[in-house]
């Protein structure tokens, strides 16, 4: 008698640890959903202002990378099914590949950067104000970037739109560019 409780204690214990070893696997979807989205502190809210510098700083480093050919980087920050589309007046241009099938993820990042050959951006911030936002169920940002290219006369107006701290997808215009300076 005295062993088989001894026995069955020794089991109901293992069986225990099995459900707290479990715990946390049932856990981690929930966890993960409440880590905040990228750009938002540790305690979910941020300003605008703080997440278009974010997000914009997080767009200039992925053309960047796609300047310099960085695989690496360019697949940690872009998803692979990520798209490009650029205006130009009426006609719009998306990377392709030999076959002629569109071209996704850092790739077509890397296109778009050969295309505009971009020199210098311009990023405007939100001004920041008393009102600060709480983690979205979605994450989800989109940013606009003012791309000057090499080409003289011309800039592209970007927008970048990030999924879970990733680059989803770029649309935008290319448009000539006036440049002056006003008197002081």
């Amino acid at each position: 008698m005295c062993l088989y409780v001894a026995l069955s204690a020794r089991l109901a214990y293992h069986d225990d640890m099995r459900l707290l070893l479990a715990i946390p696997l049932i856990l981690a979807p929930a966890l993960a959903l409440a880590q905040p989205c990228p750009g938002y502190s540790a305690s979910g809210r941020t300003s605008f202002a703080d997440l278009d510098r974010f997000y914009g700083e997080r767009a200039v480093a992925i053309l960047r990378a796609a300047m310099m050919r960085d695989h690496a980087e360019l697949d940690a920050l872009v998803t692979a099914d990520a798209t490009i589309e650029l205006w130009r007046g009426d006609a719009s241009w998306a990377p392709r590949g030999a076959d002629r099938k569109r071209v996704s993820g850092g790739g077509a990042v890397m296109a778009l950067t050969e295309r505009l050959k971009p020199r210098a951006f311009t990023l405007l911030l939100e001004q920041p104000g008393p009102i600060s936002i709480e983690n979205p169920d979605k994450c989800e940002r989109a940013v606009r970037l003012i791309i000057t290219m090499t080409e003289p006369g011309q800039a592209a107006s970007l927008d970048f739109a990030f999924r879970d701290g990733k680059l989803a997808s770029v649309t935008g215009e290319q448009k000539g560019l006036v440049e002056g300076t006003l008197p002081q």
